[in-house]
């Protein structure tokens, strides 16, 4: 787990690579009628997906230009290679329905992700609790997995082991101080408890788990 967020420097190479394989995939799986709602589907498009990948992006990047314009390389290819690998099935008109729904979001969300995913690797405690932040928008997204699976079981499984490695892998990946990583796994579980709750007693859903 190390390894994965300190190994060597993510070269260009590399980060295009990954987005170009996330993307074809995800097209492929969202065009596979029986893997709808399923962890396949999940893939990519998912909140938790998008929090790893910024993680691991800005955590192998020392410098902080190089780490967010990766971050926002590697989304909107992979993201532009979903939808056009989805062609035959979106159409022109899903393609500029989709895009003009969704751009500006993407745009907000992966330019302040490049910004405060680069800022939750630095060591202190203000940093510690900010990548606890993003570990609880992968809670969340595993406590909704977790409410899908119960209904439509064994769908979303992968999800929510996926959730589960990567909160973990992430945080013993970034933080090397034993109190930084109690504070970075104490607040997404506390959290994530507290919308379970809420989300069973009063039906509010936080976060849903693709776009």
């Amino acid at each position: 787990m190390k390894s994965l967020f300190n190994g060597k420097y993510m070269t260009w190479g590399r980060a295009i690579a990954i987005a170009l394989i996330s993307g074809l995939l995800a097209g492929l799986f969202a065009q596979i009628g029986y893997m709808n709602g399923t962890s396949f589907t999940d893939f990519f498009r998912a909140w938790e997906w998008w929090v790893f990948f910024g993680l691991l992006l800005a955590a192998r990047n020392d410098n902080f230009a190089i780490s967010f314009f990766q971050t926002i390389v590697f989304f909107l290819v992979g993201l532009t290679l979903m939808l056009l690998v989805q062609w035959p099935v979106l159409g022109k008109g899903g393609f500029i329905a989709y895009v003009r729904g969704h751009i500006i979001l993407f745009l907000i969300v992966t330019i302040a992700g490049g910004i405060l995913a680069y800022l939750a690797t630095l060591k202190g405690p203000v940093f510690a609790v900010l990548l606890a932040l993003f570990e609880t928008v992968t809670a969340c997204c595993l406590v909704n997995h977790i409410f899908e699976f119960r209904a439509v079981s064994p769908h979303h499984l992968i999800s929510i082991v996926f959730c589960v490695l990567s909160i973990f892998a992430s945080v013993w990946g970034i933080e090397k101080d034993r109190a930084y990583r109690a504070v970075a796994l104490s607040i997404p579980i506390v959290l994530a408890l507290v919308y379970a709750f809420v989300r069973y007693r009063f039906g509010f859903v936080f976060l849903l788990p693709r776009f």
